[in-house]
């Protein structure tokens, strides 16, 4: 199974948003959204402290994400479009 990821970091630091796909299924055309808080930074390493508080949400909550999200190939292109919006209007002030 090949996945492609992609991670977007919040300006913040302490959140990120994670879109991945099985690129090998074709039954299954969906791209996923996944929610990530509490210190997870992507391929950066983690200290000690943020690993055990990610380690005690999933103990106590079952997993790090915060939210999931799963779009249909038109659903993500419409949120492709509307970010793309969002971005230039913001560029043109």
């Amino acid at each position: 199974m090949k996945i492609w990821e992609k991670f977007y970091e919040c300006e913040c630091g302490s959140e990120v948003v994670a879109i991945s796909k099985d690129r090998d299924d074709e039954e299954d055309p969906c791209i996923y959204m996944s929610f990530f808080k509490q210190g997870f930074r992507g391929i950066y390493a983690l200290t000690w402290k943020e690993r055990l508080r990610a380690i005690w949400t999933i103990i106590t909550k079952g997993t790090l994400w915060a939210d999931n999200i799963i779009l249909s190939p038109k659903e993500a292109k419409n949120l492709a479009q509307g970010l793309l919006e969002f971005s230039e209007k913001e560029n043109s002030k």
